[in-house]
């Protein structure tokens, strides 16, 4: 088998502090999630301008929302000036359409009709994340990861979430082969506060399933 000669990218998801952007920035992680809607994770717009303010270049940053007013969401995107807008909810493509190749659906997936028909939500990404009694994320559960091997193929790409931890990303990848990979609780010591050394060796398993897998 054989994915991508591009490297997998990574999404830190949940980053409530500069502390833990800093060291994931420093680790390689491409993506940093931001959440603003109902989470212990969740920040303030303000937090999150603050936190924004004091990161290195080069990290794209993720605002996370679900089923909030439009008005309110445009308002914490122009304060913190976001790279991508990921939506939870049951928003749809004409409540997101607007923020163009920048928007991200997030999909819960609990069977593999979940998977058919991607595209229809109109989005270059899109995040694949557990169904567990209707919460948005961060669950540290996940589902069969074969199922989406495949998906789309390739359109859109598929950025896998649900329960990944440093020890089995390696196998979700491998059993995927996903565009980008997304932890939260998998490298935490407790809501909102990564786990230093999860956090590395998360980041490291998926360096060494790239190479097992080129």
């Amino acid at each position: 088998m054989s994915i991508s000669d591009e490297k997998i990218k990574i999404k830190i998801c949940g980053i409530t502090d500069i502390e833990d952007a800093r060291l994931a920035v420093e680790l390689g992680a491409d993506y940093l999630g931001l959440i603003f809607c109902r989470s212990p994770r969740r920040l303030t717009t303000s937090q999150a301008c603050r936190l924004i303010a004091e990161l290195p270049g080069g990290i794209a940053r993720v605002g996370v929302f679900m089923d909030q007013p439009l008005e309110e969401v445009k308002e914490i995107d122009r304060c913190c000036r976001l790279d991508y807008l990921q939506f939870h909810g049951r928003e749809t493509p004409e409540f997101y359409r607007g923020f163009g190749p920048r928007a991200i659906k997030a999909v819960r997936v609990a069977t593999t009709l979940d998977l058919e028909g991607l595209d229809r939500w109109e989005t270059d990404l899109v995040v694949l994340d557990s169904s567990v009694g209707g919460r948005s994320g961060g669950t540290g559960m996940s589902f069969p990861w074969e199922w989406v091997r495949g998906v789309g193929n390739g359109s859109p790409r598929i950025i896998l979430g649900g329960g990944l931890n440093p020890y089995n990303v390696a196998m979700a990848i491998e059993r995927s082969q996903p565009y980008a990979v997304d932890v939260s609780s998998g490298v935490e010591a407790r809501p909102g506060k990564k786990d230093p050394y999860k956090l590395s060796a998360f980041i490291n398993a998926v360096r060494q399933a790239e190479k097992r897998c080129a």
